[in-house]
């Protein structure tokens, strides 16, 4: 069925809406009407059907498939995390949504919040504060638009919403529709490992839900994509590094192009350069300067 769906996802992609059942052709022998074991669709074709269609699906079968590209886990290496370690399940959150980046969050914790409350603009408003701050929200956060929120804030307000509230009986039903909501945003197409975290997220709060004894939940071992950020970070570096030398080798204006030319260069590029040259930045991510020779310009 993964081809199949990657077929689906490629008619998406392509600005295509579609919906599509699927029973297996033994499942229909006998001349029985039973119900469809699969269905897909689109946002948009899926407002356009009935609502008694979903009743010919098997049961939530409709919400397994997010038409999203799957990216395989054992690409990856994956952890087991203790379900009732909350401390470990709020750290391993944080961890995630810092991988995931502020910007994305922002985007994904706005969708969670049109889901569980649909009507928040006119029953909770931002406007005033505390006041209409809804039952589900933290109460050691602020009751402001996410954008707005310090980015400690905006984390531990996704981090209950995945912990707290989803697990929460009264807001179980709106799970598949929140998980489905966040990957359809597409903001990691160039990223599909960002994806793996994403449901990783998700795989905790299903498995805080589902209550069937399960002692730990598999998710994405985050440690080795902050490596592999470390060794791309510090690459660039050093290429940068590598091209200043070359530029003093073969320089030949005054000292004052010279300073005109590091000016010239953004905070971070400095930053890495910095960290790409010091032996003791270097000592905390496990690397080591590597000598390079360099003939001395003179002026």
């Amino acid at each position: 069925m993964d081809k199949f769906t990657d077929v689906l996802v490629k008619l998406q992609d392509e600005g295509y809406d579609f919906s599509v059942f699927v029973r297996k052709k033994d499942e229909s022998s006998g001349g029985n009407l039973l119900k469809f074991s699969h269905a897909y669709a689109t946002p948009a074709a899926k407002q356009l059907l009935p609502v008694n269609i979903w009743d010919l699906v098997e049961d939530k079968s409709i919400l397994k498939h997010d038409l999203q590209p799957v990216v395989a886990k054992f690409h990856y290496e994956t952890i087991h995390l203790p379900l009732e370690d909350l401390k470990s399940l709020e750290k391993y959150l944080e961890s995630a949504f810092k991988q995931l980046r502020q910007v994305p969050c922002k985007s994904i914790v706005k969708a969670w919040i049109k889901v569980i409350e649909p009507r928040k603009k006119t029953k909770y408003p931002y406007i005033k504060g505390e006041i209409t701050k809804p039952d589900w929200w933290p109460r050691d956060v602020q009751h402001r638009e996410p954008d707005h929120l310090q980015k400690d804030d905006r984390m531990r307000l996704m981090t209950s919403i995945i912990l707290t509230v989803l697990p929460d009986q009264k807001y179980r039903t709106v799970f598949d529709d929140l998980r489905q909501t966040s990957l359809g945003l597409s903001l990691f197409k160039r990223e599909p490992h960002k994806e793996l975290v994403l449901r990783s997220i998700f795989d905790i709060s299903r498995a805080l839900c589902s209550g069937d004894g399960s002692r730990t939940v598999e998710v994405i071992d985050l440690t080795q994509f902050a490596t592999r950020q470390v060794e791309s970070h510090l690459t660039a570096a050093r290429n940068v590094s590598t091209r200043k030398i070359s530029s003093r080798n073969h320089c030949t204006g005054s000292e004052a192009d010279e300073d005109r030319c590091i000016d010239s260069l953004s905070e971070p590029v400095l930053v890495e350069s910095v960290v790409a040259t010091d032996q003791n930045l270097l000592d905390v991510f496990g690397y080591s300067v590597v000598e390079e020779s360099a003939t001395p310009c003179h002026y």
